[in-house]
């Protein structure tokens, strides 16, 4: 055992896990059987990132291109991901919402886990006759906007599960949740396409952080 880690298990006896920085608590959890040097340069790498990052607010944003980045191995990149992916969850509300009646439920819902994403992801939620969620489906994960939703993916999860409404969300990495004119374009697009499906597009929300926008309440459909 390095005389780093040494250091924290004493520090943890004496004074509790919760005084440890963020760095400490991460090289915790990447301990492994590695070499002394290779802890040391898991421990330059993670006091370098989260120098840069700030707060783990600010690290759940990170991918795995970035990590590599920083000159993490895979096994402990892939570690880190778990790790981060686990907050994720955990900072996301058990759904309790029996149905969708507005975009705040909405936000309720999938809010924590799209508002920190530093890529874009739209998803669709597909809705009952009494708009209770059946299933929500990830459709695009990367640099994408809504001018590369096609009508035929967007209403097939319905179709396939003989549901009549949905709701089309994605998020904004920037933060800024303002719709851009492609947003809008092609949301009206998939309201007019949805007419003649007899599926309902109750919503289009673009998630920013901390806000969001609701397309139904900015174009009145």
């Amino acid at each position: 055992m390095l005389a780093y880690q040494k250091r924290i298990l004493e520090s943890i006896r004496k004074n509790g896990i919760g005084q440890l920085t963020d760095a400490d608590l991460l090289v915790m959890i990447l301990w492994g059987r590695g070499t002394k040097r290779d802890h040391e340069w898991i421990l330059k790498s993670l006091r370098t990132i989260t120098a840069e990052k700030g707060n783990v607010t600010n690290l759940l944003k990170t991918d795995a291109d970035e990590l590599l980045s920083y000159q993490f191995d895979e096994m402990s990149t892939a570690r880190l991901l778990a790790l981060l992916e686990l907050i994720r969850r955990l900072a996301q509300p058990e759904p309790k919402i029996q149905s969708i009646t507005s975009a705040y439920d909405v936000i309720s819902l999938i809010g924590a886990e799209m508002r920190h994403l530093n890529h874009e992801e739209m998803a669709v939620l597909v809705l009952d006759n009494k708009n209770h969620l059946v299933a929500n489906i990830n459709m695009y994960r990367g640099t994408v906007n809504s001018s590369v939703l096609r009508a035929s993916e967007a209403f097939r999860p319905a179709i396939v599960r003989n549901c009549p409404n949905i709701i089309i969300c994605h998020n904004h990495p920037s933060g800024d949740p303002n719709p851009s004119p492609e947003d809008m374009t092609v949301t009206r697009d998939l309201v007019e396409a949805g007419k003649l499906l007899n599926i309902d597009v109750l919503d289009h929300i673009i998630i920013g952080n901390p806000g969001f926008v609701s397309l139904h309440e900015t174009m009145k459909w």
